[in-house]
């Protein structure tokens, strides 16, 4: 496992409130501080925020159709160019976000392990993670 500080922050960028939840907890349980917002303005508002303080991103990629979850993925990245971004999907064809520099990509539904792995090579990787799933 990697060092995590305390004032490091994972945000949480997912539509369905039970998963939204569920990330929070697994991720609580390994030590992680998470930001949970359930649509792209809250998104934008915490990025803004949060600044460097933020790590990672993890992104639904579905929330919005694949086209536009494209832009948001720049757009997030321009807004904050430290912080690495997985994206998650239940479409397999969305991993094509690796493609657009995504650290890693998780297909719905995934574990546990899947996370946590996903999560900390991001994290100490800077970003050059794999797909999982």
């Amino acid at each position: 496992p990697i060092k995590r500080k305390e004032e490091d922050v994972i945000l949480i960028v997912e539509e369905a409130p039970l998963v939204r939840e569920m990330l929070k907890h697994m991720l609580s349980e390994y030590g992680y501080s998470t930001v949970e917002v359930g649509n792209f303005h809250e998104a934008i508002r915490m990025i803004d925020e949060l600044g460097d303080r933020m790590k990672l991103i993890i992104l639904d990629l579905t929330i919005s159709g694949m086209e536009r979850s494209m832009v948001t993925f720049e757009i997030f990245r321009n807004r904050s160019p430290k912080a690495k971004i997985i994206g998650t999907s239940s479409e397999s064809s969305d991993e094509r976000i690796m493609e657009y520099g995504a650290a890693g990509f998780l297909l719905k539904p995934f574990g546990l392990n899947q996370l946590i792995a996903m999560v900390e090579n991001a994290l100490k990787l800077g970003g050059t993670g794999g797909s999982q799933g």
